[in-house]
């Protein structure tokens, strides 16, 4: 629409001129009222134009020499302009006669700007997100965004690269650009569990103890890890007196936490529901569920000898794909049964969870529920037909496993439609399955649970390669160990990270030193355990809970002294590191200190550019955590440090 006002004529022979849009980016000027010049007569005409005001500056259009009618190209949509028109005549001295009515020309609204778009989307999350802006269709678009709710505007923050959301908050953001209107406001509400802004060094513990906990003082001690796995199908028994898992869980999170690390820890519960042990089922609503709908894995075909795990003959595998029928009370697949029943289980009580036992396991505090053996590979004792088509395969057969994991994948995609404020979790070991044959994995690919689960688990990366002989970082060194890190943390669930286990005997000082700094130059946990089960040492029990913490580096030797590195630095240094920085060794700096690790094949020295402290041992005269200062480090091979800024 065009708005034509006139004001006062300057002078009574100034010309007049009307406007018109020919098309989306083109008005045409036409000449209504000469300008009359009685001595030398009008020879061209000149315009000038203001988006400012009607009172200028105004700015020559076009040159010097106009003729009408006159087209206007590249105007921008939905702006003013202030047009004055005036006559040049044909004298020696080209006389222009005074200006022209103002005229006020506002051109109409064009396409516009496409409303932005936030990758990931709003939502609750794990972790803080780096949210990627863009308007579909207009890649050249200009972003303009907020953070604090507030309306933006072409004033506010210009977007210029994935902006890090840490904290709950709500992101605005508009889009522009030349030639087209502004776009839609686009909003987007981020809740960003503070359970998970855990400061670093970053651990994990698994109890998986069976329900029995040998005093208060244990609660306190388990608390101290920022994330914690509870084992389990019983309520537990702490001191000789029962309690509940809510009691549990609200118990470990209320603890007064000693010195530094004081952030409440994540609670996660684990659940193991790919094999089921017939003799005495530990979810017996599972067990009923899969017998009835004859979900079990045979042999060959659908009905005959059952498969077993390859981790105990006794136990029988669940097929969970979707070659076996849906439940015919509730139509859901296994794992979208197995989700609702979880949920039920753990967090709400009742519901699938029909059992006498559920309220007693239910906590609304958990923060997630990790599932068993979610992995690519079909984890058979034998032949196996997951197909269902009268012939066995392998365990990593390409159609098999695509079919398996599918159905695996239910139990993410359920999840999501129950809970939006906790997470499912699995262990995947991702890493191990994907990874070539050559480099110490199955090569697997065409998998459906890659971004699925939440912390997602990756077993046997760290060990000494006695107690657990297959471990990446006992065969391969370092920097395998690293790969496989690197490629579990790329599996996981937006927004979350990666546990790494290893098992330690008290005395395996260089591994834990190890394991420690190599999974602090990512965002993931270090889950760790002691020698109580030498088979695969990554949970605590009542046995070796006495041992906590297990290495220097956890709180080195008191909880308010050294170890505690807080925040990593908001510089490069301080990123995720995916190279080495000196000679080998890669770097990780923190607020209150650094990391360093000898990813390379022989020992080191390194220049650290200033005064750095090693941890104060809590186990007798040690060459590394010595409290020495130092200016440079050797680390010898597949060994690493936490120096810290002031003496511990």
């Amino acid at each position: 629409m065009f708005v034509l006002v006139a004001q006062a004529a300057t002078h009574p022979t100034a010309p007049t001129i009307s406007a018109a849009a020919l098309s989306a980016s083109q008005i045409q000027l036409t000449l209504v009222t000469p300008s009359t010049e009685p001595n030398y007569g009008i020879g061209h005409y000149r315009i000038y134009y203001s988006t400012i005001s009607g009172s200028g500056p105004f700015t020559l259009l076009d040159g010097n020499a106009l003729s009408f009618p006159y087209l206007w190209s590249g105007v921008s949509f939905g702006t003013q302009y202030w047009l004055e028109v005036s006559g040049v005549d044909n004298s020696p001295n080209q006389k222009e006669s005074p200006f022209s009515s103002v005229v006020t020309v506002t051109t109409p609204p064009g396409p516009q700007v496409a409303t932005p778009t936030f990758n990931p989307v709003a939502g609750t999350y794990s972790g803080a997100q780096s949210v990627a802006i863009s308007c579909s269709g207009f890649p050249s678009a200009s972003i303009f965004y907020t953070t604090d709710g507030s309306t933006p505007t072409t004033g506010s923050t210009a977007y210029s690269g994935s902006v890090t959301v840490g904290t709950t908050e709500t992101l605005k953001a508009i889009g522009t650009e030349l030639g087209y209107s502004q776009s839609n406001v686009a909003s987007g509400a981020y809740t960003i569990n503070a359970a998970t802004a855990k400061p670093f060094p970053r651990f994990a513990v698994s109890c998986q103890i069976g329900g029995q906990l040998p005093t208060s003082a244990t609660l306190n001690a388990v608390a101290q890890y920022p994330l914690i796995m509870l084992g389990g199908n019983s309520p537990y028994s702490v001191g000789g007196s029962k309690l509940t898992r809510d009691q549990i869980v609200t118990g470990l999170k209320g603890q007064t936490l000693s010195g530094k690390n004081s952030v409440k820890p994540i609670v996660i519960q684990y659940e193991n529901l790919t094999e089921i042990n017939p003799a005495a089922p530990w979810a017996a609503e599972w067990y009923t569920v899969v017998n009835t709908n004859n979900w079990w894995v045979y042999n060959v075909g659908s009905s005959g000898t059952k498969t077993p795990s390859q981790f105990n003959a006794a136990w029988n595998l669940v097929n969970m794909s979707h070659n076996v029928p849906v439940d015919g009370a509730t139509g859901l697949y296994p794992y979208q049964w197995a989700a609702q029943y979880v949920h039920d289980r753990y967090i709400t009580g009742g519901g699938l969870a029909t059992g006498t036992i559920g309220a007693q396991m239910a906590s609304s505090s958990l923060d997630g529920v990790l599932i068993d053996n979610m992995t690519i590979q079909n984890l058979q004792g034998n032949n196996a037909d997951w197909l269902r088509n009268g012939t066995s395969q392998a365990s990593t057969d390409p159609t098999a496993t695509l079919a398996v994991t599918a159905g695996k994948a239910d139990a993410s995609t359920k999840w999501a439609t129950i809970d939006t404020t906790r997470v499912i979790c699995g262990n995947t070991t991702y890493a191990y399955d994907t990874i070539a044959s050559g480099s110490g994995g199955l090569g697997l690919n065409g998998s459906n649970i890659n971004g699925k689960f939440a912390y997602a688990m990756q077993q046997f990366v760290y060990g000494n390669g006695t107690d657990i002989p297959a471990t990446a970082f006992s065969w391969g060194g370092a920097a395998t160990a690293m790969t496989f890190y690197k490629a579990q943390m790329a599996s996981v669930q937006s927004g979350s990270v990666a546990l790494v286990t290893g098992g330690f005997r008290s005395t395996d000082y260089q591994l834990m030193r190890a394991a420690i700094c190599s999974v602090a130059m990512d965002n993931g946990y270090m889950l760790m355990g002691g020698q109580s089960n030498l088979g695969y040492q990554d949970q605590v029990d009542g046995s070796n809970v006495s041992t906590l913490p297990l290495c220097d580096e956890m709180w080195g030797g008191t909880q308010a002294l050294g170890g505690y590195l807080g925040a990593p630095l908001a510089t490069s240094q301080g990123a995720v590191q995916t190279a080495a920085w000196q000679n080998g060794v890669w770097r990780r700096d923190f607020a209150n200190g650094i990391v360093l690790m000898n990813m390379s094949g022989a020992s080191q020295t390194v220049t650290l550019g200033g005064t750095y402290y090693h941890l104060r041992s809590a186990y007798g005269s040690q060459p590394i955590n010595n409290a020495a200062a130092a200016t440079s480090v050797t680390l010898a091979v597949k060994d690493g440090c936490i120096l810290m800024n002031n003496p511990t």
